[in-house]
């Protein structure tokens, strides 16, 4: 199986809302993207004040994608187009357990532009009492087309 690797600019955007209040999340990182044969892998990391570095691994297949990340903030979340999946973000104050409905998920890779864009649309329902919507919004472009 053959794999190529290429450094890319990525852009982030994540909207978390529930019925009091809406918050926003942007991120430009450089990455790196593998493509293998029925997936794409995005691998970069975000530096913040609150967190600190969290490095991000983004693995796309064409109805799930997997969403790691490392550092004060770790996560392994998992979506699956039409499911309910069990999830669980550590922190250094406890975890939070996390069931996941994902709603849409829509992932393109458009050669002739080299970019790439996955859409998420997902419910989350955190420790079994607050239900929140999510949208994530990744956007991808090789370093040399954008």
């Amino acid at each position: 199986m053959s794999e190529k690797k290429e450094r890319v600019i990525v852009y982030l955007h994540s909207t978390i809302e529930d019925e009091e209040e809406r918050e926003s999340h942007k991120i430009t990182a450089k990455g790196e993207l593998f493509q293998r044969k029925g997936m794409d892998v995005l691998r970069f990391s975000e530096e913040s004040e609150e967190e600190g570095r969290v490095d991000h691994l983004i693995t796309i297949y064409p109805n799930r994608v997997n969403v790691n990340r490392k550092g004060a903030l770790q996560t392994n979340q998992q979506f699956i187009l039409h499911k309910t999946t069990e999830n669980k973000i550590e922190l250094p104050q406890g975890n939070i357990h996390l069931e996941i409905s994902t709603k849409e998920l829509s992932h393109q890779w458009k050669s002739a532009d080299q970019k790439g864009e996955l859409i998420l649309h997902y419910e989350a329902l955190l420790n079994g009492e607050i239900k929140r919507n999510h949208q994530l919004s990744v956007s991808y472009y090789k370093e040399d087309h954008q």
